[in-house]
C-alpha cells in the first residue's frame, strides 16, 4: 500500500499529464514482470471496465468504478534502467491501443487470419486490473447515500474457490480506497518469488510517485 504522500503525489502528477491511475499500475506491473522474466518487454492482458475516456470525450472517469469487464492484451516496452516517466509513457501508449481497437479486430472481421492472430494473443501470462476509487464505504467513512452498499466476506480464502483454475499466472490488481493505493498480487507461482515481484512493482510505483512530485515541483507557478 502506498501511503497518503506517494499516492497524492501520484495521482496529481497523473491528472497534470492526462494520464490514467490505470497507466501507472500498467507501468509498475510490465517493469516489475518484464525484470523478472529477463524480457525488454512483456505482453499483459488489461482489464477494462467501460469507463474509456475516448468514448465519453474527454470525461475524468478514473474516480468510478465499472463492472463491464473487458480484456485486451497490451505490449508493453520495459526494458532496464527505464526512467519511471519513460515507462509511463509506454504503458501509456500501449493502453491507449486496447480496448475498442481489440475487440473490434477479435470480434468485428469476418477476417479469419485477423481473428485468428488476435485470439492467440489473448493468453499473456500477466494480467492488470485497476479498480478504480472504491469510495467512501470501503474507506470506512461511509455516509447515508451509501447505505445501499455493504461488504460481504467471501466463503473461501483469495479471489477463487480452490478448484477454480487461474487463468493468468501473476494477477495485479490495484484500487484507490481513501487517501492511499493499494497494489495486490494474485498468482499461481512460489510465495517468496511473488512477493519479490509485489515489492518489485511497487517500488515503481513509488519511484514514478517521486518523479512526477520532483517535476511538479520543478514547474513554473
Amino acid at each position: 500500500t502506498l501511503g497518503p504522500a506517494p499516492t497524492h503525489a501520484l495521482l496529481t502528477g497523473l491528472r497534470g499529464r492526462g494520464a490514467h491511475p490505470a497507466d501507472a499500475v500498467l507501468a509498475a506491473a510490465a517493469g516489475a514482470a518484464a525484470a523478472a522474466l529477463g524480457r525488454p518487454a512483456v505482453r499483459i492482458a488489461m482489464e477494462l471496465h467501460g469507463r474509456d475516456e475516448e468514448m465519453a470525450d474527454g470525461a475524468d472517469l478514473s474516480r468510478t468504478v465499472g463492472w463491464f469487464t473487458a480484456l485486451a492484451p497490451v505490449l508493453v516496452d520495459a526494458p532496464p534502467d527505464t526512467a519511471p516517466h519513460e515507462r509511463l509513457q509506454a504503458a501509456r501508449a500501449a493502453r491507449s491501443r486496447a480496448g475498442l481497437t481489440h475487440g473490434l479486430l477479435r470480434y468485428g472481421t469476418s477476417d479469419t487470419t485477423a481473428r485468428a492472430r488476435h485470439t492467440e494473443a489473448d493468453h499473456p501470462w500477466v494480467s492488470v486490473n485497476y479498480l478504480g476509487s472504491l469510495g467512501s464505504l470501503f474507506a470506512g467513512t461511509a455516509e447515508r447515500g451509501d447505505d445501499h452498499l455493504t461488504e460481504v466476506p467471501l466463503p473461501d480464502r483469495g479471489d477463487r474457490g480452490p478448484d477454480n483454475p487461474r487463468p493468468f499466472h501473476w494477477e495485479f490488481s490495484a484500487y484507490t480506497k481513501g487517501d492511499e493505493l493499494t497494489l495486490r498480487l494474485a498468482h499461481a507461482d512460489d510465495r517468496d518469488r511473488a512477493a519479490r515481484l509485489l515489492d518489485a512493482a511497487c517500488d515503481h510505483l513509488r519511484a514514478l510517485a517521486a518523479a512526477l512530485d520532483t517535476a511538479q515541483r520543478k514547474e513554473p507557478r
